[in-house]
């Protein structure tokens, strides 16, 4: 596995770009992000599409490109912050290059529609932070603001208490995590940055779909031969799903017989590789900071899970 190149970590003191490379954040949304970082101990920027409205997104795709090469190139940012998710990272796709993200190598961080960025990055061979976005940091509890300012700084390891199904105990020596956004990775299928060929722990999470959704995009996932390189799945916060009911405003009741957890169960577990549940990332408070694309030793004991990064 070639290793990917690791972003120098923060200090207490330098500056953090936030950009907005989906949907529109104005200041005035980001005044308790700007806030937060500032009491974590960093110095902020905003990206000059910041405040730009373009339907829902935060300029057009070019301006939000824009946005992104200007606090890459700025020598005093050393971290970018994506504003918030939303939709529209994958469409600037074409208005980024391998050339002017590993010119100045940089943590990328957020979640959500950010999992689009996330993958080009670990395309171009660099590692970045699935984290908080700012508008969700700046309502994280102090412990989820704490973590992510560690992971910045290069302190510490992940570990976390979860349910597993499959095999109790396992270690993997070198893998990456890999993913985030379940619907961003069913979108980006066959799209060269995902799937990967190389052993990868699956990150998956997702908010606010259809129940009968998550079992079509596990089985195109399925289907794509997505799985083949996965030793294991990690689960984070399936949230709010929907069902076909008159709960959800349809005009009968047509259960799809099986909530979130069932499915992902039902689907995954024929896959004979471990299932990860109750993983602390997601649409909810306690969404811990991971590494994506970056190697490390991967260790499950009794439902305790240990992640060591090689860079650290």
């Amino acid at each position: 596995m070639k290793p990917a190149i690791t972003p120098a970590f923060l200090q207490e003191g330098d500056t953090i770009g936030i950009v907005a490379p989906a949907r529109f954040a104005l200041k005035e949304d980001l005044h308790e992000s700007v806030k937060t970082l500032k009491n974590l101990g960093f110095q902020v920027k905003l990206a000059d599409n910041i405040d730009l409205k373009y339907g829902q997104f935060a300029g057009t795709d070019q301006e939000r490109a824009l946005g992104i090469h200007q606090m890459l190139q700025d020598l005093e940012v050393k971290a970018l912050l994506c504003a918030r998710g939303g939709y529209g990272s994958a469409r600037l796709f074409k208005h980024l290059t391998k050339e002017i993200f590993l010119e100045n190598p940089k943590w990328l961080c957020g979640f959500s529609d950010v999992t689009a960025l996330h993958l080009l990055s670990r395309f171009f061979g660099l590692s970045s932070l699935h984290a908080p976005v700012a508008t969700t940091l700046a309502t994280a509890p102090i412990e989820i603001q704490q973590q992510f300012k560690a992971m910045l700084l290069g302190t510490g390891s992940w570990s976390f208490q979860a349910h597993i199904e499959g095999e109790q105990n396992w270690e993997f020596a070198d893998v990456e995590l890999i993913g985030g956004n379940l619907s961003l990775l069913y979108a980006l299928k066959g799209s060269g940055v995902y799937p990967i060929h190389t052993p990868h722990i699956l990150m998956i999470e997702d908010l606010d779909e259809m129940l009968y959704h998550l079992d079509r995009m596990l089985f195109g996932l399925e289907l794509a031969d997505a799985f083949k390189h996965t030793k294991a799945i990690f689960i984070g916060q399936f949230s709010d799903f929907k069902d076909n009911t008159k709960a959800f405003g349809f005009s009968t009741d047509n259960p799809y017989g099986l909530d979130a957890k069932a499915i992902l169960s039902e689907r995954m577990i024929g896959l004979g590789i471990p299932l990860v549940f109750d993983c602390p990332f997601g649409h909810e408070a306690f969404n811990q900071t991971w590494r994506h694309g970056d190697r490390c030793a991967v260790q499950c004991k009794d439902g305790q899970v240990q992640v060591n990064y090689h860079s650290n």
